[in-house]
């Protein structure tokens, strides 16, 4: 009888022992679960955000993405002294579609020549300098010729019925400048210089060089 009593004692301190080494570990794995996980991961975030914040700081990360912009300016390819205005479409992040004109025809009718610009720019990698940022794109397109008030459609292989205006193959690269100034705008500053080349320009009714090279400055803002 002694031995049946300390065989069951025996196993009634183990099973208690048991109980209580399962009962320990259910606690150690509730606390884990609800606070020592949580700061670790807290700990481990810290550092990506800290590097985060010092990007941001000295100018890390990529600027504020442009969807359309609108600028005012001059250019060397006008000479009737109307200021040039562009348009700017942004439909992917590294790519926009680009309008530049004096509006002749539109709301402006002032004598004297005129170069029009439409093309295609692809942006390059920006540079933080602070808020501000500094990118280069580069462009193609085509640009048309005026001496007058501009007729509808585009003739690459004429001067029109008045012997007018005519169009031809054209490149740019432009030094874009840009810094926030309100939420979801920016100011922007263009330096443009490009080439046109126009086959019949030595057929218009004033003659123009085939090649001329153009320099625009604009100013304005994007959202």
């Amino acid at each position: 009888m002694r031995g049946r009593r300390g065989a069951a004692s025996a196993f009634g301190c183990a099973l208690g022992l048991a109980r209580g080494v399962r009962a320990f570990a259910l606690a150690y794995a509730y606390a884990f679960a609800l606070v020592v996980a949580p700061a670790h991961e807290a700990r481990a975030a810290a550092p990506a955000r800290d590097e985060r914040a010092a990007d941001d700081e000295h100018g890390g990360g990529e600027p504020p993405r442009t969807y359309v912009a609108l600028r005012a300016g001059a250019s060397t390819g006008n000479l009737s002294g109307q200021p040039e205005v562009c348009g700017e479409v942004a439909p992917l992040s590294f790519l926009s579609i680009v309008a530049c004109g004096t509006g002749s025809g539109l709301w402006t009718a002032s004598p004297g020549r005129e170069i029009s610009h439409y093309r295609v720019d692809v942006h390059l990698p920006a540079l933080r300098l602070g808020e501000a940022s500094v990118k280069a794109l580069v462009g193609a397109g085509f640009s048309e010729l005026q001496l007058a008030a501009d007729d509808p459609g585009f003739r690459f292989s004429s001067t029109g019925p008045r012997g007018l205006e005519t169009a031809g193959a054209s490149a740019a690269t432009t030094l874009r400048g840009s810094w926030p100034v309100a939420s979801g705008f920016e100011a922007l500053a263009d330096l443009t210089l490009g080439v046109a080349h126009f086959p019949e320009a030595g057929r218009l009714a004033q003659p123009q060089p085939t090649v001329l090279p153009f320099l625009s400055l604009g100013v304005g803002a994007g959202f």
